[in-house]
Formats: C-alpha cells, structure tokens, sequence
C-alpha cells in the first residue's frame, strides 16, 4: 500500500518503514520522521486496529507529508521565527538594560520580572506561530489522504478509531487548541465531511460506530 500510494504521488520511496510496539502496546500511531533518510513508522497497535481500507487512508495522510516536506518545512519555520522572536526580546532587553540608570534602587527586582514576562512572551509566540502551520499541515494531509483512498468516510474512521484508541478528546477548547500540533480529531473528521458532502450526523454516527466496536472488541 505504502508503495502504491508512493508512486501516486510520485515521490520517493520511504528509505525504511518501520513497524513499532510502543509501551503496554495501547497507542495506535503513524508518523513520518528524518530528513536526509526518511522513515515510515507504525504501531503495532495502529495495524491491529485498523482495516486495509482505514490503514491506506492513514498511510496516504503521511504519504502527504513526505511529498509535501511538511517535516522540513516545520523545522525551518521553528527555526527562523525562533531567530526573528527572540532578536526582538534580546533587543527588549538591551533596551531596559539601558533605563537602569534611571530607574529606582528596585531595579534588579523590576528588571528581572519585565524579563521573565518577555521570555514567557517570547516563547509563547513561538509555539503559537510553529503549531499554527503544523495544523495547516495536518489539516492538507488529511484532505489529501481522504482524496487519494476515494473514500473519506474510512478516513474518518480510522481518524475516530485511534482517538478512541488512544483515549484523546474528539474536541478541545479554542485556546487550548491553538497550542496544539494538530487539530482536534472532531474538528478534523468534520472538515474533512464537509469537502465530500458528508453530514455531521453521519460523522456522529460513524464515531458511535467505532467506539461501539472497539468497546466490542476490547
């Protein structure tokens, strides 16, 4: 599947897949790492969960994230808005360093709060800014995979499955959100609905589905 999904899409074959059982065995997960040599790695619990036609629609989600460079891509706009952030707080700082002399005998106090609330700022902004273009990442990737297998609704089962799975919320709350990698996985399932004229009442009834299977089968 991984091969067919491969030359689809036209890019270059993975340089190693790797198959994983993580800690108890319990998390169902797919991700693609390496930049020079990349790697393909499954669970072992994502295999044993998912169907033929829900695993090709994971494999192609990460399929797009290797044709698309998402993983270099991340690092270089970690990299260069970490740079452009912290040149400004550094210039913050040199800038308060100047007022000392003119500041009260509390100088050192108040100098070390304003620089505490700057970093906290600082690396906030980082984190927001970093994980705002991984969402938009995952977000492509799940509209592509659910394309590539022509059948968006195994997609948003297999999306429904390892949140069960792995015991995450469906939604999250809109500022927890934003610190996320990824969207929360309702979120995802009814964006991905709404590209293929699904119903929220269908997506709703899938996600019954599953956990009524899994609470079946578990």
């Amino acid at each position: 599947m991984v091969n067919e999904l491969v030359n689809k899409l036209n890019v270059k074959p993975f340089k190693r897949i790797r198959v994983i059982r993580t800690i108890g065995g319990k998390v169902a997960n797919a991700m693609v790492t390496g930049i020079n040599n990349r790697e393909l790695i499954l669970t072992e619990k994502l295999l044993e969960v998912l169907d033929k036609d829900e695993l090709k629609a994971v494999l192609a989600h990460e399929v797009t994230h290797h044709k698309y460079k998402h993983v270099e891509l991340s690092m270089i706009i970690w990299v260069v808005t970490g740079i452009l952030i912290f040149s400004a707080f550094s210039y913050g700082v040199e800038y308060l360093r100047r007022l000392r002399y003119s500041m009260i005998d509390s100088w050192e106090t108040i100098f070390f709060i304003v620089y505490m609330v700057l970093y906290i700022i600082a690396f906030a902004s980082l984190i927001l800014i970093s994980r705002y273009f991984t969402r938009r990442a995952e977000r492509k990737a799940d509209l592509e995979a659910a394309k590539l297998v022509e059948d968006p609704r195994a997609y948003i089962r297999a999306l429904a499955k390892i949140t069960v799975v792995n015991l995450g919320p469906m939604k999250v709350g809109k500022i927890l959100e934003k610190f996320e990698t990824h969207p929360p996985p309702l979120k995802r399932m009814l964006e991905a609905a709404k590209v293929y004229n699904i119903s929220e009442e269908e997506v709703k009834e899938i996600i019954n589905n599953v956990v009524n299977e899994l609470s079946k089968a578990g």
